[in-house]
């Protein structure tokens, strides 16, 4: 996969509070969108709108997925299929701008998500909510697969393929819970963009 089929989306900044290692500084959230032929594979979907304790707490910048996939030169309409890293409010929180678009997701992550006093359920099962639990390694898309990597939360993914060759993006080097996506059909030496 060439470098150019994985583009980073810029989704949202976040101001970390008082009670996070990195309090008082700026984060910055971002997605990813893979070209798979002419379809997309949407890596995270930013941070959504209408929590207010998510406002007060990181005060979030946001932009919408559908803009910034726009912006990228994506069709969103294009957006076939959804990996959530994992589910927390910067990584899943416009999961709902898409519709019946199939979700894939670790079950031990969907399962912690949807525990008592989770902030952002209506996030998470909302009208059109369409998951692909998967436990552990599987193919989301030709040449595009995700791992379980847990450690960051119970069950991230990283998206990859079976030569294990990265040609794509590497956001959390050393990290677990990072995001991966590399293609099969790879050729060349790896690649990683931020």
């Amino acid at each position: 996969m060439p470098p150019e089929a994985v583009i980073p989306l810029h989704l949202a900044d976040v101001i970390y509070p008082a009670s996070h290692p990195l309090a008082g500084q700026t984060g910055v959230v971002l997605g990813f969108a893979v070209r798979s032929g002419d379809d997309v594979v949407l890596v995270d979907t930013g941070v959504g709108f209408g929590d207010a304790w998510i406002d007060d707490n990181y005060k979030p910048t946001r932009r919408e997925v559908r803009e910034a996939l726009v912006a990228a030169g994506f069709d969103p309409t294009a957006v076939r299929t959804i990996v959530n890293s994992h589910l927390h409010f910067d990584h899943c929180g416009q999961n709902r701008a898409f519709p019946d678009v199939p979700i894939v997701v670790q079950r031990a992550e969907l399962d912690a998500a949807r525990g008592e006093g989770k902030p952002i359920q209506d996030w998470i099962d909302f009208p059109g909510a369409t998951y692909r639990v998967v436990d552990g390694d599987t193919e989301v898309a030709d040449g595009i697969s995700v791992l379980a990597t847990p450690g960051h939360t119970a069950g991230p993914p990283v998206s990859d393929g079976p030569d294990r060759r990265r040609s794509g993006v590497d956001r959390r080097p050393g990290r677990a819970g990072r995001t991966i996506v590399r293609d099969r059909r790879a050729r060349s030496e790896p690649h990683a963009s931020a």
